[in-house]
């Protein structure tokens, strides 16, 4: 009888251990923390998101409609997305009607002061306006003091232009709104005119973006001293977006607007003016800005290249085929971003006369081979394995056998290959007749779409193109 017992009783255990187990696979994997939102995916986007008992606030509900929007999105992108093609990307549907019923039990006078600026995410989510100015009204009336109301009003400058789709003209109009407070809060307008200017980078208007950043400098200007020392990285970046669209619109005036940024940066303290018109002097105004519109010089000697996929005699001579427009980045490592980023440059702009080209230099070994040392014929056939049969990227690639030294502690110190020599950034355009177009230091894919889309507009011969073919010993 004991036995008996104590079978059963084993039996029990046992079937609640398997009803356990089953019931923890079905469960969501943090679904025993009520302050985390579900994860989800396209296939079963709604097993688990009838019921939001467990969602006590605004700012969860808000959570849970951004994890979908991503990995619906994720699931829509051929590859990594653009900041420009995130922003463009409507909100799903299902996000929506998600935030919609999460959002039901919530308003504005049962909804925790706190709680309120995520109010106003979830309504502007959901397409409610109307209740996301409530919730920025009632936050107003609740500031105590001038700051505080700026505050309110910069945060909400920022969540309408980062709303999808964004509410432009009342971003507009709330920026202005808290202009009129006053220069004693002169940092958060400051503030709230770099939020418009970094969400709309993605899309490179020249005029808008020049206007914009204008703005942004001309507040700046306004700021007492100790104030523009709290604030350097943001009156930067003015600086940096201006110098853009001066740039793109009138390459003679870029010295001059140059001339001002230094002027304006030097009164910056903190060592600002330093880190920021060093790399400015040197990389654009001596590296970059006489370059353009100057071809790029071709190597004295046949240089010792490691071409696995095109076997082509200009590039050995450092010449690129002219006729049509090049983009050519130098890298070592090839990342989700950059990859997605060749892919899309390639497939929409690859018919009109778009080639682009990676360059590498060797260093003995890369991070996905577990070989440990490589020759550098294996190590060009690595990185051509990654790039052409994984990633299957529709470039031209060439990789050069860099010299290295050993100093006495035994490490190896690697020179410059003779194409980073030649290149004045890590992403350079040269146009059909071979002159170099622009050379990029802060990299905004639709910069270089822009640049693009003018140099392949110049008229010129075509080339016969390079195609990828399979791999030839290196010489």
């Amino acid at each position: 009888m004991r036995y008996s017992t104590m079978r059963l009783r084993s039996i029990y255990s046992a079937a609640v251990c398997v009803a356990g187990i089953a019931v923890f696979s079905a469960t969501p994997a943090h679904a025993q923390d009520p302050r985390t939102p579900l994860p989800s995916d396209t296939a079963r986007i709604l097993r688990g998101y009838t019921d939001f008992s467990r969602y006590y606030t605004p700012g969860m509900c808000y959570a849970t409609v951004q994890s979908l929007k991503v990995r619906i999105q994720r699931s829509w992108a051929r590859d990594t997305m653009s900041s420009a093609a995130e922003l463009l990307s409507p909100l799903p549907p299902i996000a929506v009607e998600t935030g919609k019923r999460c959002a039901a039990r919530f308003t504005i006078a049962n909804t925790d002061p706190l709680e309120l600026e995520n109010l106003q995410l979830l309504a502007l989510a959901i397409g409610d306006d109307s209740l996301a100015r409530l919730a920025v009204q009632r936050r107003l009336t609740l500031a105590r003091t001038l700051q505080d109301s700026a505050n309110v009003l910069e945060h909400s400058v920022s969540a309408l232009i980062e709303a999808a789709p964004a509410r432009r003209e009342e971003a507009k109009a709330t920026l202005v709104r808290l202009e009129q407070l006053g220069a004693s809060v002169g940092k958060a307008a400051v503030r709230a005119h770099i939020s418009v200017l970094r969400r709309l980078a993605g899309f490179f208007d020249a005029p808008v973006q020049k206007q914009l950043a204008a703005s942004a400098i001309a507040v700046s200007g306004k700021l007492s001293m100790s104030d523009r020392d709290e604030i350097p990285g943001d009156i930067q970046w003015a600086w940096i977006q201006y110098m853009q669209a001066v740039m793109f619109e009138s390459p003679d005036s870029a010295a001059i607007a140059g001339g001002r940024m230094m002027q304006d940066m030097s009164t910056i303290r903190g060592g600002t003016y330093r880190d920021f018109s060093a790399p400015f002097r040197e990389v654009f105004a001596a590296e970059i800005f006489p370059r353009l519109g100057q071809p790029l010089a071709n190597f004295d000697t046949e240089a010792n290249y490691l071409i696995p996929s095109v076997p082509s005699a200009e590039l050995r001579m450092g010449e690129l085929p002219r006729g049509d427009v090049h983009l050519v980045i130098s890298t070592d490592e090839v990342d989700a971003r950059l990859h997605g980023l060749i892919r899309r440059m390639q497939d929409k702009y690859g018919k009109q006369g778009l080639s682009v080209v990676v360059v590498s230099g060797t260093k003995g070994f890369t991070r996905w081979n577990a070989s440990g040392v490589l020759t550098p014929a294996e190590e060009a056939e690595s990185l051509r394995t990654l790039m052409v049969d994984h990633l299957k990227l529709p470039v031209t690639f060439v990789v050069e056998d860099v010299p290295f030294r050993t100093i006495p502690d035994g490490r190896k110190v690697y020179g410059r290959t003779q194409w980073h020599t030649r290149l004045p950034a890590a992403a350079s355009l040269i146009g059909r007749n071979g002159n170099l177009v622009m050379g990029f230091l802060w990299v905004g894919e639709s910069e270089i779409e822009a640049y693009i889309e003018r140099a392949l507009k110049s008229p010129a011969e075509r080339s016969t193109r390079i195609q990828a073919t399979a791999p030839v010993p290196a010489h």
